[in-house]
């Protein structure tokens, strides 16, 4: 079976380690995706200011797009995509994305912008649609990824794997365990390097009892699975705690799914597939010790879906926020002068959910003094029930105070 390879150092050593399951048809390393898609800067070798063969090769093919002429057509099957490579220092140059390192090398400098980090993920973001046909051309597109290790720079490279997995239809994927992005591909333990060549060939068996059937991970207080199957069925996820059953999902022909953890336990998922003679499966089980942060402080909301309500002002009003979590194409120009972030771009530790708004405001009222709750009841409109007993309760708050002798 044929593969190509948008890859790392550490994908073409494990390629080359010897129970490599494919047949390596075309691979690219060191570059971003922003760079394969940009538009080709022409340049010659004699442009280029080395004498060291492999980073003059490499900077001459980044420079003039000849990656991406490979991959397009492309005769291969599966595709295998390792991002490590977005972390490298990225610079924009006449409306196209290179490898710092690579404009470097060029005799004759350009005007360049570094982008931060958070300008390339927008900017991967506005690429998605396009990876998305390019990716379509293949039947299968594997995942590699280095799980995050609590790194800035991790969180990063995880939000933009989520965002693929999100949107690519084809799409496998497959957890690297054990390894930081500070390893070097040449450190990296052989036993691993067998072991993912071995998952591999699992992601392409055609024997249901020697398939690798799960991706499995568990971060802050969230046990998600990610089912590699392509085609498309319905399944029922049920979490369970210490072995009994705690919660179940309604049947849904999504791949993923996450289940919020409460208390402390071992947890697991259990998959059950409908109309279909396939046997329900077991996560793994994981030990949760319970959540090390608690939303006492917090530096975003999560925008409630429904509509923007008055207890999203009133902690708005409260609090000094960096800015909400929510859906920015439905925000353009932000929301209240804030910006409006993916939830993958933000550290979930530190988000206030949409389901917790109302709890943590009750909260919040009755610390209030009797001038500032009466200011907030006459800015309560009561076009719903849930405002006008809110009302309510800041009335009952107010008499209460009163009472109290409080001011």
């Amino acid at each position: 079976m044929n593969i190509d390879i948008i890859g790392s150092p550490f994908t073409k050593r494990l390629s080359e380690f010897k129970n490599f399951p494919f047949e390596i048809n075309y691979a690219s390393e060191d570059q971003s995706l922003l760079s394969l898609f940009s538009s080709p800067y022409p340049a010659t070798m004699e442009d280029l200011d080395t004498d060291d063969m492999i980073r003059l090769k490499n900077a001459y093919r980044e420079l003039n797009r000849t990656h991406y002429d490979h991959f397009t057509p492309s005769s291969s099957n599966w595709l295998m995509i390792e991002l490590s490579n977005e972390l490298n220092d990225l610079c924009e140059m006449e409306a196209s994305y290179f490898n710092l390192s690579t404009i470097k090398l060029l005799k004759l400098q350009k005007d360049l912008i570094v982008l931060p980090m958070i300008e390339r993920f927008r900017k991967l973001k506005s690429l998605l649609d396009r990876f998305a046909s390019f990716a379509s051309s293949y039947d299968k597109v594997i995942l590699l990824k280095v799980l995050p290790d609590g790194d800035s720079h991790t969180e990063f490279l995880n939000a933009v794997y989520a965002l693929l997995e999100k949107r690519l239809d084809n799409v496998l994927v497959l957890s690297i365990p054990s390894i930081t992005l500070e390893q070097k591909a040449e450190k990296v333990p052989l036993e691993i390097l067998d072991q993912l060549n071995n998952d591999l060939k699992k992601l392409n068996s055609k024997n249901y009892d020697d398939q690798l059937l799960f991706d499995e991970r568990i971060s802050d207080n969230s046990l998600s699975v990610f089912i590699n199957h392509v085609e498309k069925r319905w399944y029922v996820y049920e979490l369970y705690k210490d072995g009994q059953k705690l919660a179940a999902s309604p049947a849904v022909d999504r791949r993923v799914y996450h289940f919020r953890l409460e208390q402390p336990g071992k947890y697991r998922i259990r998959v059950n597939i409908l109309d279909s003679d396939v046997n329900a499966r077991f996560t793994q089980t994981y030990s949760y010790e319970g959540a090390d942060y608690q939303n006492g402080n917090f530096s975003y909301i999560e925008l409630p879906r429904n509509n923007v309500t008055w207890q999203l002002k009133f902690l708005i009003g409260q609090h000094s926020i960096k800015g909400l979590v929510g859906n920015p194409y439905e925000y353009p120009e932000g929301y209240d002068g804030y910006t409006i972030y993916l939830q993958e771009e933000v550290p979930y530790q530190e988000i206030l959910r949409a389901d917790q708004i109302y709890e943590r405001t009750f909260e919040e009222l009755e610390e209030l003094p009797q001038t500032k709750l009466a200011e907030l009841a006459g800015t309560i409109n009561q076009e719903t029930a849930s405002d006008r007993a809110t009302k309510q309760y800041i009335l009952h708050l107010i008499t209460t105070k009163k009472e109290d002798g409080e001011q």
